[in-house]
């Protein structure tokens, strides 16, 4: 049912934005991702055995994933799939259909909008709250569809108003205008930002559209004092339907308060009339409270803010610390871990402001930064230079960070993650929230030598070794799985059409790609990491995994197997990866199991040295002990890095150990060359 849910928010996605496109530009719109991307629909190709041409050819493609949905979602009712395995198969092809949908929505709009393609290092926007200048009327857009942010960005520059009109932009709906107009957009931030922004009423009006959007923004923009315009047909709130009123009218209705809101589904006239309201407002914007003027006391510490706190988290004992001797440390503390969902303002019976309390005690939170523009595909170019040194494992692993901003440890923990990795020689891809944490990263923790450094401007945003890559929004993830198929297609030259086992057996046993959901997972975070599991990447949770109740490992008792092409020969080893799903508790776990999950079978020996290396080194560095299963990972003395002491050596080859050949691996026997 997650699965299900999931892909079915992004194919709706996918039809919004496929269906205005359609109205915008006509069906004969070419996709185009530039001259250095000859395989622009991997994904779509692989699965559904079409390679699109123009904008018209991905409507029978909607169509096909919608009956798939409709079936899938009928296997959930009673009387429906009764298998577990046969079950868990629905909720990988669900993963699947929502990464064909991924690439539809972003095939679609990168072509119209003419975004960057496979660009090595795109534009740095401004990211964070006091980036936004609030002498300035302030237009925010929030959700995923940005259609209606994109035409209010061509309005204000077409006439001549870019630079007296603020356009903000929180959520995927930021990264996509970003891609499409640069540093003229200013992101707010994500999921977790929406709330603390809307409340301090810096923005004149606020323009929603769908999917990631609270289901009080209506009525927290009221509060706060700003106009709001609901504009998706997938979230009324409520309002009535004015798409057929003249914008300058209603705008006056809107300014002067003689509607509470109101409801354009047309996004020419919804971009007229955000422009119109924010031109009119001049108003008084209160913005946050400073911190001593935030009042803690009357609390009891009853304890309804902690059984409200999706995290768990002691804040009555915070606040209660604060009301009674001024303390800040405890609330500091949780600051960097809130989310900010605000239940806990709605939970305290004296009215309390505790999230607040909280913005105010988060004092170690950087209020500016820059994320790197969404740069879309990756090049053909960059799969021919770089994919060999992935499949041999020089290149030791493309990690792929695709988290929601609902981190265990801190919005700095994919930053940090990103930054070890990335230094190690990694392949870093991010998007969506994760992607714009990742400007946070370092900025936010306590260790010295990673204050202030941002990774974008550290790494390079190309897809090599050491590089560090923003693909865009959420539905951008689709270039990040669409990179391994393509090195399957272009180092091999395999055909796609038809050939989808071929292609997972490929990658399962060559391409060391791992998918991260460290934080918060939504359906749609989870049905993309379905899919990736289908294709045979690896994903992993953070410790919020355990609420799925699935996980899907080798035990460690097991052996695996596979076939080796060349001599036809069925070898017992260590299954690699040792998890297509799995968790980790912190972010130091999490490095070290990434490390881990890289390993593959085709690991030549000096990938192998590589991959091992990196292993013992962060586990001892990061946990403080060496890993204890480095010897299942030895097949002969040349595996073990040269750096390694003699008596490190002698410990990984016991007597009577075995020398075990390197395959030319395949888990498909009809593959074998030799039968």
């Amino acid at each position: 049912m997650l699965a299900v849910t999931g892909a079915a928010a992004h194919a709706a996605h996918a039809r919004a934005v496929v269906g205005h496109l359609l109205e915008r530009n006509g069906g004969e719109l070419r996709l185009d991702l530039g001259p250095w991307v000859q395989i622009r629909a991997p994904i779509i190709e692989l699965v559904m055995g079409v390679r699109p041409h123009f904008l018209k050819d991905l409507l029978p493609l909607l169509a096909a994933v919608d009956a798939q949905l409709v079936d899938l979602l009928a296997a959930t009712h009673f009387g429906g799939e009764p298998d577990t395995f046969d079950l868990e198969s629905k909720t990988f092809h669900a993963g699947t259909m929502d990464l064909v949908v991924l690439e539809v929505a972003d095939l679609a709009q990168s072509s119209a909008y003419r975004y960057p393609s496979a660009v090595r290092d795109t534009v740095l926007v401004p990211l964070g709250t006091d980036q936004v200048d609030t002498a300035k009327p302030v237009i925010l857009c929030i959700g995923h569809h940005s259609a209606v942010g994109h035409r209010i960005a061509e309005l204000l520059a077409a006439e001549g108003l870019s630079s007296e009109v603020e356009l903000v932009g929180l959520c995927c709906s930021a990264h996509d205008m970003a891609r499409g107009h640069g540093a003229s957009v200013k992101i707010v931030g994500n999921q977790r930002d929406q709330l603390p922004f809307v409340r301090s009423g810096l923005a004149d009006v606020v323009v929603a559209d769908q999917q990631c959007v609270r289901l009080d923004l209506k009525e927290e923009a009221l509060a706060a004092g700003s106009c709001f315009i609901a504009t998706s047909e997938a979230a009324f709130s409520g309002l009535p339907d004015e798409s057929a009123t003249d914008p300058d009218f209603l705008a006056c209705d809107l300014v002067e308060r003689a509607v509470s809101g109101t409801f354009v589904s047309d996004v020419e006239r919804a971009a007229r009339l955000a422009v119109a309201v924010a031109l009119r407002g001049k108003r008084v914007r209160p913005g946050p409270p400073p911190p001593g003027e935030v009042d803690a006391s009357g609390c009891t510490m009853c304890g309804h803010c902690d059984e409200h706190c999706p995290l768990e988290l002691p804040l009555a004992e915070g606040v209660f610390e604060l009301a009674q001797g001024g303390r800040w440390g405890l609330l500091e503390r949780l600051s960097t871990r809130c989310l900010r969902c605000g239940r806990c303002d709605a939970a305290c019976p004296l009215a309390l402001p505790v999230m607040a309390l909280i913005e105010a005690a988060d004092r170690t939170a950087p209020l500016h930064s820059e994320v790197r523009a969404g740069r879309g595909p990756i090049s053909d170019f960059e799969i021919k230079s770089a994919g060999p040194s992935i499949v041999l494992g020089d290149i030791p692993g493309i990690v792929a960070f695709l988290a929601c901003p609902d981190y265990p440890d801190g919005r700095d923990s994919v930053g940090w993650m990103a930054r070890i990795l990335a230094a190690r020689g990694y392949i870093v891809l991010a998007s969506g929230c994760a992607a714009m944490d990742m400007a946070w990263g370092g900025a936010c923790g306590a260790d010295p030598e990673y204050q202030q450094r941002n990774p974008y401007q550290e790494f390079p945003g190309v897809f090599d070794q050491g590089g560090l890559v923003n693909t865009g929004s959420c539905v951008s993830a689709s270039h990040a799985i669409g990179a391994a198929i393509k090195v399957a297609s272009i180092l091999l030259n395999r055909r796609l059409a038809g050939n989808y086992v071929g292609v997972a057996d490929y990658v399962v046993n060559r391409v060391g790609m791992v998918g991260v959901l460290w934080g918060g997972v939504t359906p749609k975070a989870f049905s993309t990491s379905a899919g990736a599991n289908r294709l045979g990447i690896p994903v992993l949770f953070g410790p919020q995994g355990h609420r799925f109740r699935r996980t899907i490992e080798a035990t460690s008792a097991r052996q695996g197997w596979v076939f080796d092409a060349r001599r036809g020969e069925r070898i017992e080893l260590t299954p690699a990866p040792l998890a297509l799903c799995t968790t980790a508790a912190t972010r130091e776990e999490a490095v070290v199991e990434i490390v881990r999950l890289c390993l593959r079978p085709n690991d030549t020996a000096t990938g192998r040295q590589v991959k091992l290396g990196h292993y013992v080194d962060l586990s001892q560095a990061l946990l403080g002990r060496p890993p204890g299963d480095v010897d299942r990972w030895v097949r002969s003395a040349y595996d073990i890095p040269e750096s390694w002491d003699s008596d490190e050596r002698a410990g990984l080859l016991p007597r009577g150990w075995v020398h075990a050949p390197i395959p030319d691996p395949t888990i498909l026997e009809g593959s074998v060359r030799s039968r």
